[in-house]
């Protein structure tokens, strides 16, 4: 088996522990992309069928206008996910871009760990609500109502989870965490 990074990049601080957290990233990014797609052809294909059976025969699946409320969250939160993975979020970044390297790095670190608390509470109280919507179910699909609420399980784990990734790289690589934001003025 070859090896594909540098000898170099490994032997640097953080490099095996750096090399961990990309690959729970990576992980955490494919499931998110998974879920988005099966979720998109699912969806579109309810609604086309649907469309299809209510112009052609004038009939229509009775519950496919119930997919939507239970899959759409899905939908919002892997999205999210994935820009928290990439920071596309909306920020304030002013103060980071007039901070030095040390206040940045710190400032950087707190932020992390605000967002991997907060997620927490999100998923707690996300837990309450499947939990206590469980045996609620959708009239004509019967599905449970807890599958929607469960997308705030998901979404506040791998949220808060890419937080802590985040904090994990402010420490282990304080170089990259020191860098001003992308496009701020030197």
């Amino acid at each position: 088996m070859t090896q594909t990074q540098p000898e170099a990049e490994s032997a640097g601080p953080g490099g095996p522990a750096l090399r961990l957290i990309d690959r729970l990233e990576a992980a955490i990014a494919l499931v998110s992309k998974g879920i988005l797609v099966v979720i998109t052809v699912v969806l579109f294909g309810a609604i086309f069928m649907n469309v299809v059976l209510r112009y052609a025969f004038s009939s229509g699946v009775a519950g496919a206008y119930e997919l939507p409320a239970i899959l759409f969250p899905w939908l919002v939160i892997c999205g999210a996910v994935l820009a928290a993975q990439r920071g596309q979020h909306i920020a304030v970044d002013l103060i980071l871009r007039i901070a030095g390297p040390g206040l940045r790095r710190a400032i950087r670190a707190l932020i992390d760990l605000l967002i991997a608390a907060m997620s927490l509470v999100v998923v707690q109280a996300g837990w309450v609500m499947m939990v206590s919507s469980w045996d609620s179910h959708l009239a004509e699909t019967g599905i449970s109502e807890g599958w929607g609420y469960m997308a705030l399980l998901y979404g506040y784990a791998a949220i808060g989870l890419t937080a802590l990734i985040g904090l994990c790289r402010t420490l282990l690589a304080p170089e990259a965490a020191a860098q001003p934001p992308a496009g701020a003025a030197p």
